[in-house]
C-alpha cells in the first residue's frame, strides 16, 4: 500500500500526487468499486479496502438486508479517522473523477456509505469526523450530486423515451401528419 511507507506518503501530499491522481482517473475513467475503495484508504486511516466485500460475500443473507451496512458499521468502521483531507478533496470529492454518467448509482451510494461509516455514532472518531467533513462542506457536497445524478438519469430516461418514439417510422409519419392538419385546422 501507497500509505505504509511514509516518503510515498509525503510525495502524495506534498508533490500533488492526489492532483494528479486524479486527472489520470478522470482521463482513463478507470474509477469503479475497487478503485473508489484504494481512494478512500488514502483519505481514511483504519479503512480497509475489500473488508466491506469480504464480509458481505460471508454473510450471504447481509447482501439481501437493507440494513447489512449498519451490521457492518459496527464492526469495521468504529476507529475510522479522516486523515488526508487532499485525498478526499481530490479523489473522492470531484464528480469529473467518476464520471457519473459512465458508473450509475453504485459509486456514490457506495461513498455516502462510506461517509456515514465515519459519522456513526458507535465510531470513536465521529465527532473529529464530523468536523473534517463539515470543513469540505460535505451537505452542500451532497445535494449537488443528488441533483446532479437526478439530472443524470432524468435526462436518460427522457431521451430512452424520445428514442421509443422515433424508432417506429409509422408512428413518426403518424404524428406529422395530425400536426400538419393541426396547422390547417387553426388557418397557419
Amino acid at each position: 500500500s501507497v500509505r505504509r511507507p511514509p516518503p510515498n506518503l509525503e510525495m502524495l501530499q506534498a508533490g500533488g500526487g492526489y492532483r494528479m491522481l486524479a486527472l489520470l482517473l478522470r482521463q482513463k475513467r478507470i474509477m469503479d468499486v475497487t478503485v473508489l475503495d484504494q481512494c478512500f484508504a488514502f483519505a481514511v486511516h483504519g479503512f480497509v479496502p475489500g473488508a466491506s466485500d469480504k464480509e458481505s460475500s460471508k454473510n450471504k443473507t447481509a447482501k439481501n438486508d437493507p440494513n447489512s451496512a449498519s451490521a457492518l458499521s459496527k464492526v469495521a468502521t468504529h476507529r475510522w479517522v479522516f486523515a488526508d483531507l487532499d485525498a478526499m478533496k481530490y479523489l473522492l470529492l470531484n464528480h469529473q473523477v467518476w464520471d457519473l454518467s459512465g458508473a450509475g448509482p453504485e459509486l456514490p451510494l457506495r461513498l455516502l456509505t462510506y461517509f456515514n461509516g465515519l459519522v456513526v455514532a458507535h465510531s470513536t472518531h465521529a465527532a473529529f469526523n464530523s468536523r473534517r467533513l463539515h470543513l469540505l462542506g460535505i451537505i452542500r457536497w451532497t445535494l449537488h450530486l443528488m441533483l446532479e445524478a437526478t439530472e443524470l438519469y432524468a435526462a436518460g430516461a427522457s431521451a430512452a423515451t424520445v428514442g421509443k418514439k422515433t424508432d417506429d417510422p409509422d408512428e413518426q409519419f403518424l404524428r406529422s401528419v395530425s400536426t400538419d392538419a393541426g396547422t390547417n385546422k387553426l388557418g397557419i
